[in-house]
């Protein structure tokens, strides 16, 4: 018997055998495979790691060469001409901002002062104003020579800062490198290293080089050929103190022989595992294991568990393969710990494999498991549709449940102080009262706590409210009911934030239609009673005159702006759509605008895809279009900045881009830009009416198109788009 029974264990061996010798193939050829590159004799020399570390003395002695005249430099020389005409540049750029800002704070004053006679107002003023333009000189001077001395002391300190690194590393990186057009030389070494220097050194390179032998070496190899060195880099085998570099050669060496070690290991390793499959095949082995293996248990586990338990076993196996430490070291405890474990995950993913193989050949084992399955039995649970079924069908459902619960409870109690407990009936409640308490229980209250949100949200929506959500959980009445009451709480948040907003626009419609008509009508009247006065000097009547009819022409431009905006706004203008040169339409814009253009402090850029670039349009229409971006642009842009204009199509559409960075600070939103006689400059001091982008706006709209306004920060940018078709 106990031979027969030793018998019958040798598969089980065998096979667990083959298996831990699999696992220890594998995970050794993963690891050989991971660290491939330790192979090769020079690896350490090619790796990124060397690279980085080669770098930095590379990068240092670098500097070193190029700035090798900084000590004898002047201050200038050491700015540099570029440097010095950018700041000049800049700091020209910041005394006429000064100097403008001056000019507009007394441009008015003076002129209020010369209009009324008041010569010492005139005097005073100017010598303010002279006063504040020498303020801005001493202060850009002033900053200007504080940008020069912090300038040099960064440099004199990169300078020696370099110098003291490229000092320290001198154990570990040693360099030769002479100029021969100055026959300068740049060393750390005693004399020019030779044969016997090299053949002590663990790397060492010639510059420059005709085919570099390391990439990382491209970068130094150009530097030399441009500057026509010559010379050699040595890291020595042997430093004082040790050196990040030799720490990592000695690395990469040990890692080396221990990946040729594992070769040779793997090599053993398949052939132990040759010996067993021919043992085991010679044995028999392999039917004895399909056929006598006891794999009945695993019935009792579902059969989704047992797929899910496999790909996750798989995972596992992977994970634990991939991430094995088997040949580090020092050789710890842990190691054969996660040996034997992966060996028994191994083992575990055969037996399921196994069981596979078994229900693949038995349909019927297969078709009977599979409508045991837990994802099956869950299936048939949901058909029943409990939770589509009626609130009413719901509560009764639920008050049953409870009133098990209660009757269970008591049976429960009654048999345990009673009667014996080893009975059928206390066993059958005891499960339903921990059944109830662990899915019913726990769903009622969660029904319950969600009837109070839900209540609790209706109160604040009634109180006013708005902003609290109320969650909506699961997928029954109450979800519904609180999903429901959270879209009527949108939609009347909605309808008050429209409302609001509606009101507050008209009423800054009102103020901003009364302002902007009031103030030239004003100024009609106010100089219509001064021509009423007798005894005027003939040139002071026409410069009333002429201010009579430049604020007429002002009223005029505004009520034909805002009947024009009513026109477009209400749709009744009658198009002429037809085939129109997109190009040349706002080329002929330009041309209309040249002259202010040329005499504003912007810089215009224009970039046309192509000069035949054709949509179906209204060219008047258009042109109006075009005509109130460019004069937006003009009258809002930030002085001496750029206007980029960008015109560009593709298969459906044109594309007209208007950029500039915006003089005034705009802290609504963009879109109320498009609203009537709204402006970015809220003090209304420019001659813009506030109409042109909604005019512009419902151009583009009645032609099938789209204006569009993006902000980010100072930055405005109108995007038109123009349908071909």
């Amino acid at each position: 018997m106990v031979i027969k029974s030793r018998n019958k264990a040798i598969p089980y061996l065998l096979g667990i055998s083959l298996i831990c010798t699999a696992v220890l193939a594998i995970c050794t050829l993963i690891d050989v495979g991971k660290h491939r590159s330790f192979l090769s004799k020079d690896s350490y020399f090619r790796s990124a790691i060397f690279g980085n570390e080669l770098q930095l003395p590379i990068n240092l002695l670098k500097y070193t060469i190029e700035n090798a005249n900084y000590p004898l430099l002047s201050d200038e020389e050491k700015i540099g001409k570029e440097r010095r005409e950018s700041w000049n540049q800049a700091y020209t750029a910041i005394e006429k901002r000064g100097k403008a800002n001056a000019r507009y704070t007394y441009n008015s004053k003076l002129q209020e002062a010369r209009m009324s006679d008041i010569s010492g107002d005139v005097s005073r003023f100017q010598q303010e104003f002279d006063k504040q333009i020498l303020d801005v000189q001493a202060e850009v001077a002033k900053l200007l020579d504080v940008r020069k001395i912090q300038y040099l002391e960064y440099k004199n300190k990169e300078f020696s800062d370099v110098a003291d690194s490229l000092i320290a590393r001198g154990e570990s990186f040693h360099y030769y490198v002479r100029d021969p057009k100055t026959d300068h030389l740049y060393s750390n070494m005693i004399k020019e290293p030779g044969a016997a220097e090299f053949e002590q050194a663990l790397f060492y390179a010639e510059l420059p080089q005709k085919q570099v032998s390391n990439s990382f070496l491209k970068g130094i190899n150009k530097f030399f050929q441009q500057n026509q060195l010559h010379g050699y880099i040595l890291i020595p085998k042997e430093a004082m103190w040790s050196s990040q570099m030799h720490e990592d050669y000695t690395y990469y060496q040990a890692i080396s022989k221990r990946i040729w070690l594992e070769i040779g290991l793997f090599a053993v390793l398949c052939m132990i595992a040759g010996v067993l499959v021919w043992i085991m095949r010679r044995k028999h082995s392999f039917q004895v294991l399909a056929e006598e293996m006891p794999l009945k248990w695993l019935e009792y586990v579902p059969l989704d568990l047992r797929v899910i338990a496999a790909f996750l076993i798989l995972l596992l196996l992977f994970n634990q393969i991939n991430d094995n430490s088997f040949f580090q070291k020092p050789l710890r405890f842990q190691q054969a710990v996660d040996g034997i474990q992966l060996s028994l995950t191994m083992i575990l993913l055969v037996i399921l494999m196994m069981d596979g193989r078994r229900l693949y050949r038995d349909k019927a084992a297969l078709r009977n498991q599979w409508n045991n399955c837990l994802l099956n039995t869950m299936i048939q649970l949901c058909t029943l549709k409990l939770i589509r079924k009626s609130l009413r069908f719901k509560v009764v459902f639920v008050f049953i449940l409870t009133s098990l619960f209660g009757i269970s409870f008591l049976i429960t109690i009654y048999w345990m102080f009673v009667l014996d407990w080893n009975n059928g009936i206390i066993l059958f409640a005891g499960g339903y009262l921990l059944a109830f308490l662990f899915t019913i229980l726990p769903k009622c209250v969660q029904q319950i706590r969600l009837f109070e949100q839900i209540l609790y949200g209706v109160e604040q929506m009634a109180a006013g409210n708005l902003a609290d959500v109320i969650p909506e959980k699961g997928s029954g009445n109450l979800s519904r009911l609180a999903h429901h009451v959270n879209q009527m709480k949108d939609g009347f948040k909605a309808s008050m934030e429209n409302e609001m907003k509606s009101e507050r626009m008209k009423a800054e419609l009102i103020t901003n239609v009364s302002h902007d008509l009031k103030t030239p009508l004003t100024s009609i009247i106010n100089y219509v009673d001064l021509l009423k006065q007798r005894d005027l000097a003939p040139d002071k009547v026409e410069t009333y005159i002429e201010v009579l009819d430049r604020k007429s022409q002002r009223l005029k431009v505004l009520i034909d702006d805002l009947f024009e905006a009513s026109k477009m706004s209400s749709g009744s203008v009658e198009l002429q759509i037809e085939k129109v040169n997109v190009s040349a339409l706002l080329e002929q814009a330009l041309a209309e605008f040249s002259e202010m253009m040329e005499s504003s402090p912007l810089i215009f850029r224009l970039q046309v895809e192509h000069p035949h670039i054709v949509a179906a349009l209204d060219g008047r229409k258009t042109w109006r279009v075009f005509e109130n971006l460019i004069s937006n642009a003009i009258k809002y842009a930030m002085p001496n900045t750029r206007v980029h204009l960008t015109l560009s199509e593709d298969e459906d559409q044109v594309f007209f881009i208007i950029k500039n960075v915006s003089a005034y600070e705009i802290d609504f939103d963009a879109e109320e830009l498009f609203e009537r006689f709204k402006r970015g400059d809220e003090s209304r001091q420019t001659e813009g009416s506030g109409l042109g982008l909604a005019i512009a706006k419902s151009i583009m709209q009645l032609q099938g198109g789209q204006l569009k306004i993006d902000m980010d920060g100072d930055l405005f940018k109108v995007t038109v788009i123009m349908k071909k078709k």
